[in-house]
């Protein structure tokens, strides 16, 4: 205990300049070595306190910080009170918030909200309260949300209110709207739980990336054979298929084809008339239908076909572009556009400016290859389309959906990883898994819905059906590589980089180029023998693997024994640190 000197000056130690005290060991009792070493006292969770001995020197001026607003006061004013001066002042919600400013009136409709989720565990949100400032005080605001209480990416839709009032909130004027957790969900969440918002974007649709009412005309010329057409568009996604029929039409067929909507009439001039009829897709020719008016379509191929047999018709022969095709054509993997790709629309519209897509594009696939065709076959075989073991689980998840490239089932798991007994969980691989946080919940409605007749009615009821993303690890390896000519070590760490990026990938990955299994990841030797086949490796040191889980805005860094603690764990790609010297 002392009191500090007035006179303390700057001075340099270890290249740092400040002031210091000093406290110098002038003497000890027993200066005698320990294997080289000198004993002396070592200090630790050392504590620094200190206080003024006069009255010290009053404030003049407060600067406040307080929700969003600054303010600047002098200390005369604040102190004048008896009670003393309180400097912290609540926001005035009685549960936690998230609120959000316009700079504009919603007051036409509707409007939609996309809102972009990143990756998160998937649990069961808390109940929100939406509401906006208006006539003077918050009103409930009534939404259509997709996302589920911030469970998934989704629209946020609801209808403009005339009262928009403008408000100040956190310091910052404009229309407000808050969302509340009123029951304190979100309180007893971990933060990996916890949605991730990584925005709000206002006037945003839904959209297919298809061309849209593509026509064309055909003609039934040969009557001797049945008439089959190679349409010059494809792929299709679906068609209208329109034959005229007239003259050929009783009043009673007209009158039932009416009641269906299946009949239009289209007047050429005034003294023609013709009718058209909207004929039907079927999947085969060897069903007995109702009404004979029926078609096959090819979509890949863009194969239209009809059928002479008994229980079905033909178009009338010999009408010119008697049979009318609408239909709109694109999808695939073609169709999965990356950010940004939209700039604009073909047609102009009244108020909008500008057209973009703020996320790519998912959900298209190609045609089934013969190989997947006969596995998916063989599988239908074997579960009869009942889920029983593991196995049928996954043949039934893949089946259900062209954009599931791999199926892993789990029993006694629950969708967190915990073990627990009745529980079957499925853990599903996209084939755009890059973006599976955006839709996987679109993927995982759809897979839930087709297994609804083939699971266990008790495992629905009870929901110990779950299905789950995988969770993502990035692998990240560090080593220092020598190889023996100089001239190598630019193309030897490329090839390295490139090595490791194939290998990590888990789809295509792996020695065997079939990508991984969930809960099976790469161990070391594995990693050294992608590294060591490339022929300009002659030796590699200090090797070091660690990995990156991304959930709900936090960075989880792993170990490689840690990662094996996640029972849902994929490898994918990071960023690795490759030094690469000569020997």
């Amino acid at each position: 205990r002392f009191i500090c000197p007035l006179d303390m000056a700057p001075v340099i130690v270890n290249s740092v300049e400040s002031r210091c005290i000093r406290a110098r060991i002038v003497n000890l009792d027993n200066r005698f070595k320990t294997k080289g070493q000198y004993i002396v006292p070592m200090l630790s969770e050392t504590y620094f306190s200190y206080e003024y001995q006069g009255k010290g020197l009053p404030p003049q001026y407060l600067y406040e910080e307080n929700n969003g607003i600054h303010q600047l006061n002098t200390a005369k004013n604040c102190f004048q009170s008896l009670r003393g001066y309180s400097p912290i002042r609540l926001a005035g919600d009685q549960v936690p918030a998230v609120y959000c400013c316009f700079s504009n009136s919603l007051a036409q409709g509707p409007i939609r909200i996309l809102a972009l989720l990143g990756a998160a565990a998937l649990r069961e949100r808390p109940r929100l309260k939406w509401q906006y400032f208006g006539n003077g005080k918050w009103r409930d605001l009534n939404v259509a949300d997709e996302t589920k209480g911030f469970q998934n990416s989704g629209l946020i839709s609801f209808n403009g209110k005339p009262d928009f009032e403008k408000t100040s909130c956190f310091g910052k004027e404009g229309y407000w709207i808050r969302i509340q957790d009123i029951f304190s969900g979100y309180d007893h969440m971990p933060k990996k739980d916890l949605p991730l918002a990584e925005g709000f974007l206002i006037n945003s649709v839904k959209a297919w990336t298809l061309r849209t009412d593509v026509e064309e005309s055909l003609t039934y010329e040969d009557f001797a054979a049945v008439p089959e057409f190679q349409l010059l568009h494809r792929p299709i996604f679906d068609a209208q298929i329109w034959v005229n029929e007239t003259g050929n039409l009783s009043k009673a067929e007209q009158n039932s084809l009416q009641k269906d909507g299946r009949i239009r009439f289209i007047n050429v001039n005034p003294n023609n008339t013709e009718t058209w009829v909207l004929w039907q897709q079927t999947e085969s020719f060897y069903e007995n239908p109702e009404d004979g008016r029926k078609y096959t379509l090819d979509k890949a191929n863009g194969i239209l076909r009809f059928s002479a047999g008994t229980n079905y018709r033909l178009p009338p022969p010999g009408v010119a572009n008697g049979i009318y095709v609408n239909m709109r054509i694109g999808g695939g993997e073609e169709g999965n556009l990356q950010k940004g790709a939209i700039t604009g629309t073909e047609l102009n519209y009244g108020f909008i400016n500008q057209v973009w897509n703020p996320i790519g594009f998912s959900g298209g696939c190609n045609k089934e290859t013969p190989d997947e065709a006969m596995e998916r076959t063989a599988a239908a075989y074997k579960h009869h389309h009942r889920a029983v073991t593991a196995a049928d689980y996954e043949k039934l998840a893949k089946e259900a959906s062209r954009m599931v490239y791999r199926a892993f089932c789990f029993t006694g798991r629950m969708a967190d990883g915990s073990r627990k007994s009745g529980y079957i969980t499925l853990v599903i691989l996209q084939k755009d898994y890059e973006k599976s946080h955006y839709y996987f919940h679109s993927l995982r409605d759809i897979i839930m819905e087709y297994m609804k007749d083939k699971v266990f009615e008790n495992l629905l009821t009870q929901n110990r059906l779950q299905i789950v993303s995988p969770d993502f690890i990035e692998i990240q390896v560090g080593a220092e590589v020598k190889v023996q000519d100089f001239n190598e070590i630019f193309q030897c760490k490329r090839q390295i980089m490139q090595k490791l990026h194939t290998f990590f990938n888990p789809i295509s990955g792996n020695f065997t180029g079939n990508g991984f299994s969930v809960g099976v990841l790469p161990n070391r030797s594995q990693i050294e023998t992608v590294i060591k086949s490339i022929l300009s490796v002659k030796e590699i040191s200090n090797l070091v693997i660690s990995g990156n889980l991304y959930r709900g805005g936090e960075v989880i860094e792993l170990n490689m024994e840690e990662m094996r603690k996640y029972p849902f764990a994929l490898p994918v790609d990071g960023k690795h640190r490759i030094f690469v010297s000569t020997e």
